[in-house]
């Protein structure tokens, strides 16, 4: 299926039947169908290194990296996911620190971290996530592909 240049790719599993309603699911996706959650996910990657001015607070250890202010950790990026050929970030900020760039920093020097060990580094969020949305558009994260979760 292709539109609005979203192409989404069906596993046999699927019924043809509900390859529509899944493929028009709205943001945040919401099911029509009875008991089953329908959530929509974004997902994007760095294709190349970020300059160390992007990250300059963040320290990266093993598959963390973090920012610390005042010594205390106020944000971290690490990997949820990842296996010999690509890795998947979650990032957090404590609360009362948002919106100050440090998800961002986190976020670029673990990209770093994988795209280091030649792995490729994928970003993803909950469609309705504006925060995340707006992480991933300020580095300039490449938008790969929409997955549909259905419960």
């Amino acid at each position: 299926m292709h539109a609005a240049g979203l192409e989404a790719y069906f596993s046999a599993e699927v019924p043809p039947d509900l390859r529509g309603l899944i493929a028009a699911a709205p943001e945040p996706a919401a099911s029509s169908l009875p008991g089953a959650t329908v959530t929509r996910f974004e997902t994007y990657v760095a294709a190349e290194p970020f300059p160390a001015s992007v990250h300059p607070l963040a320290h990266v250890a093993g598959h963390t990296a973090s920012v610390a202010e005042a010594g205390q950790v106020v944000s971290r990026a690490w990997s949820v996911r990842e296996s010999d050929r690509a890795a998947e970030c979650a990032v957090e900020t404590v609360e009362p620190m948002r919106r100050r760039g440090y998800g961002a920093q986190a976020t670029a020097a673990w990209a770093n971290r994988v795209l280091g060990d030649g792995k490729v580094p994928f970003y993803s969020h909950e469609a309705g996530n504006e925060p995340s949305r707006a992480l991933a558009r300020g580095l300039g994260l490449l938008h790969v592909f929409s997955v549909v979760d259905v419960q």
